[in-house]
């Protein structure tokens, strides 16, 4: 099973700016009064596109009457489009640093969501001219829930348009995220559309696959694993291996590893197998070890344990998933085990962890396993705790 990829957002660099007047970043152009000395432009324009380009640079005042004559122009209308209420929403002035994202080539950018000294501006925009919009598709609809500043205007939208737009394919929900790319309101959209069970089955999985960012994404998981008793181990497997980062990946773990039923070694050993670090690798044997469902026997630890660049990874491996080992040892399994360190001191911590399954072996498979030290000493110590 794989992870769905979306092709359209396959770049995505988030940066920090100054959002000096709206969703375009810093503004070294006209003052808005001289670019538009008729505002009614913004609402009554035939080519919004090059009016929004337009307005991407200006200068906005950071005034309360330039603000109302905004709410006005869109009171004085009794029907609105989409791109004109984008192009009213852009010329709330928004000085606070926010984010901009490249994605694809193309540029967005975003005031801090609701930390703005005008977001109620912007918000009350769009929930005035909800009453007013006319001819709106998917794309419009996340452009508009990508610009809310607050979880309460973006309710308001979605009860209001998301019915008559979302046919419940993955194409529909492409489309709606595809007019929100790196928008700090697309993950209260998404995690909403969970909770209220619009993406539950494959389509909230290829969802996790259309996001740009690991946060995005682990936060997306969570919300699907409180919606699904149970994961299909290959399902982790995937998207652990779509996140660019161990932090992202351990978090995936934390949320699906106790959903896998049951947890195989073949699934821990490829998730471990796309970690770039033993931290996260040890992080994430831990959970695995809770989760309640792993069995493992000597020769998949052994495998397991090569997954670690270093002795003290692989000890902490074998230590922490040595409760998960259920069948009797083989002589052969636990050698190749102890084989994998590269010094007596991690074999002899390894060979304690598994002394319980060990003790049983025959005395050759035991001398077999003294074999496997260095030095005289060590192999002294072995002996000491088969026999304890």
């Amino acid at each position: 099973m794989r992870l769905l990829a979306n092709t359209t957002f396959c770049l995505a660099i988030l940066t920090a700016t100054s959002c000096c007047g709206s969703m375009f970043g810093r503004r070294t152009g006209p003052e808005f009064s001289v670019a538009f000395p008729d505002a009614t432009v913004l609402v009554t324009t035939t080519e919004p596109e090059s009016v929004r380009a337009r307005l991407a640079n200006v200068q906005l005042p950071p005034t309360q009457a330039h603000h109302q004559q905004l709410l006005e122009l869109l009171r004085a209308q009794p029907k609105i489009t989409a791109p004109h209420l984008m192009l009213l929403v852009e010329a709330v002035c928004h000085p606070e640093i926010g984010s901009t994202v490249y994605i694809d080539g193309a540029r967005h950018v975003y005031p801090p969501r609701g930390k703005s000294e005008f977001s109620k501006v912007t918000d009350q925009l769009l929930s005035e001219g909800a009453d007013k919009l006319v001819g709106l598709d998917r794309r419009w609809f996340g452009e508009l829930i990508g610009a809310t500043q607050s979880d309460a205007t973006l309710h308001l939208l979605v009860d209001r348009f998301l019915p008559g737009l979302d046919d419940g394919s993955d194409a529909a929900l492409r489309d709606m995220l595809a007019g929100m790319p790196g928008s700090p309101a697309a993950m209260p959209f998404l995690t909403g559309l969970a909770a209220r069970g619009n993406l539950d089955g494959e389509r909230g999985w290829s969802a996790v696959g259309m996001l740009s960012f690991d946060e995005q994404r682990v936060a997306l998981v969570r919300a699907l694993a409180e919606r699904n008793a149970s994961v299909d181990g290959s399902r982790l497997v995937a998207i652990v291996k779509s996140l660019s980062f161990d932090d992202g990946r351990t978090k995936v773990v934390e949320a699906l590893a106790a959903k896998v039923k049951p947890l195989s070694g073949e699934v821990v050993d490829d998730v471990l197998g796309a970690f770039s670090f033993d931290a996260g690798r040890k992080t994430s044997c831990g959970t695995f070890a809770t989760a309640g469902t792993l069995r493992l026997d000597l020769q998949r630890l052994a495998g397991l344990a090569r997954r670690f660049s270093f002795d003290d990874g692989r000890v902490s491996c074998v230590k922490t998933l040595a409760s998960c080992v259920e069948r009797p040892a083989n002589g052969d399994d636990a050698r190749q085990l102890l084989q994998t360190f590269s010094f007596d001191s991690g074999r002899l911590d390894a060979l304690r962890a598994i002394a319980p399954h060990c003790r049983a072996l025959s005395g050759a498979a035991k001398k077999e396993l003294l074999d496997a030290y260095s030095f005289a000493s060590n192999r002294e110590a072995a002996a000491g705790i088969l026999l304890e």
